[in-house]
């Protein structure tokens, strides 16, 4: 897989879990917003794209495929932090 897949599959995963988010979304401008997180996806800003995505989740009570994208996402990026603490998450 080349890096342009790569990445490609990591945005897959990101727009996979905004899709999960409540459509009456609840946007916090110091924890997560939907207008930031398209924009850090247009610039391939893909880390402040997923940490977007994390304040969201978690002032949106997110479902787990929400935390199990997000997880997948962080892995491939080789966010061990991040991933981290999505299993955390996931594993309650």
């Amino acid at each position: 897989m080349d890096l342009h897949e790569h990445w490609a599959a990591v945005r897959e995963r990101l727009t996979a879990a905004r899709k999960l988010l409540p459509a009456d979304l609840h946007e916090d401008p110091a924890q997560g917003s939907v207008e930031r997180f398209y924009d850090w996806l247009e610039n391939n800003e893909l880390e402040l794209a997923l940490d977007e995505l994390e304040g969201l989740g978690e002032i949106n009570g997110a479902p787990t495929s929400f935390w199990e994208d997000l997880r997948a996402a962080a892995e491939r990026m080789g966010l061990v932090e991040h991933a981290a603490r999505y299993g955390q998450r996931l594993s309650g």
